[in-house]
C-alpha cells in the first residue's frame, strides 16, 4: 500500500464548526451568496455587514464578522486545514 492510499483512509479531523457559519447554515443560498459577496465587496465596511446581519439574528460580533472577512477564523481554519 502506498503512504498516499494509507492517508487517504484516515478519517478527517473535523473542528469545530464557528457560530457564524452555524448560522449562515440557517440561511437560504441567495441569502448566504448574498453575505459572501458583501464580504468579499472591500466597499462595504465591516460593521455595515455586521449591523445588518445582527438585525436578522446573527449571534455574533463585529470581531467575529472582521476575523471571516480577512480569513482569520481559528475554528474555519481548523476545519479547512483538517485541525
Amino acid at each position: 500500500m502506498s503512504l498516499e492510499t494509507l492517508l487517504n483512509e484516515v478519517p478527517p479531523i473535523t473542528g469545530k464548526q464557528c457560530r457564524l457559519n452555524i448560522w449562515l447554515d440557517s440561511l437560504n443560498e441567495d441569502d448566504r451568496v448574498a453575505f459572501w459577496k458583501a464580504m468579499d465587496n472591500e466597499q462595504i465596511p465591516t460593521r455595515h455587514i455586521w449591523r445588518t446581519i445582527r438585525s436578522i439574528g446573527c449571534p455574533n460580533q463585529e470581531s467575529s464578522v472582521r476575523s471571516h472577512r480577512r480569513a482569520e477564523c481559528i475554528s474555519c481554519e481548523k476545519r479547512n486545514n483538517n485541525g
